[in-house]
């Protein structure tokens, strides 16, 4: 098997373009996660995408994949995570399953200083899709939508310190994120803005242990988006399948210490397939 370097930079990828930016300028303007939607929506415009169906990748970033290896630091976890969800995309992209225009990756988002509802706030603002320019020429604009979330949020008792809390067993936080991705469910429907949602959601690295994940699964299921998981065009070992040393390397190991990630094929042949369905959660 010939070995392949794949690139993934703002050049291929340009959304995570766009996401590298908004992270510079959330730092910078202090932006609410809604704010930053805004801005991520017109840059979207501004770079010939507006209103382009996108792909929604979901992955661990804090949790899961190389979160697993023992002695690890939260930041070489985060790069790790990081690097294995953008290398699969790369060969996803090589292989013709996605268009690289049309490629939202969660991990392309850097530090906010929003907390975890703040990003789970923007992620499922930006899988949902409501259309910001509606929302501009609305009475009381992006304010009144913001407050039709944040109503929603105190009606179905979400307790935000206890869903932040990485102290806390995933098994406490987990029935706080559900809620809050009702809540967010709820507000879109009820402010009856125009959106369009993702194309797909689909999983990467080691969705099953992440929160984050299993509210944007649940999420995707409840406004329709269908979940695509990666899989091999025919059965092959990653060893015979994937053409970049590392990522066979970060794959083998997530592997080892239990983790899910993407089974590969032979080649650069990744394909994307529909999960048969949804579990309840």
């Amino acid at each position: 098997m010939s070995e392949v370097a794949l690139d993934y930079n703002r050049e291929i990828f340009p959304v995570a373009g766009i996401l590298e930016d908004l992270t510079r300028t959330v730092q910078e303007q202090g932006l609410a996660p809604l704010q930053a939607y805004e801005v991520f929506e017109r840059e979207l415009v501004a770079h010939g995408l507006g209103r382009r169906i996108l792909d929604y990748g979901s992955t661990s970033i804090t949790t899961g994949g190389h979160a697993r290896i023992p002695g690890r630091h939260m930041g070489e976890v985060i790069a790790a995570n990081t690097k294995t969800a953008r290398e699969i995309v790369a060969l996803l992209h090589a292989g013709g399953s996605i268009e690289a225009n049309e490629m939202l990756l969660s991990v392309d988002l850097g530090k906010t200083g929003w907390g975890q509802a703040g990003f789970m706030s923007y992620w499922l603002l930006s899988i949902a899709g409501p259309d910001v320019r509606a929302l501009a020429n609305r009475p009381g604009g992006f304010t009144d939508f913001e407050r039709i979330i944040e109503r929603s949020i105190q009606e179905h008792e979400v307790d935000l310190g206890i869903m932040g809390s990485g102290k806390l067993d995933r098994d406490v936080r987990r029935p706080e994120y559900q809620k809050f991705t009702a809540a967010h469910v709820s507000a879109l429907r009820r402010s009856g803005v125009d959106c369009r949602p993702v194309r797909r959601l689909i999983s990467l690295v080691d969705p099953d242990i992440s929160l984050g994940c299993e509210a944007e699964s649940t999420f995707a299921r409840d406004l329709g988006i269908p979940k695509m998981r990666v899989t091999p065009v025919k059965p092959a070992s990653i060893d015979e399948a994937v053409p970049i040393p590392m990522l066979r390397e970060d794959l083998h190991v997530i592997q080892a210490y239990g983790g899910r990630v993407c089974v590969a094929a032979a080649g650069s042949m990744l394909t994307l397939q529909r999960e048969p369905e949804y579990v309840d959660v």
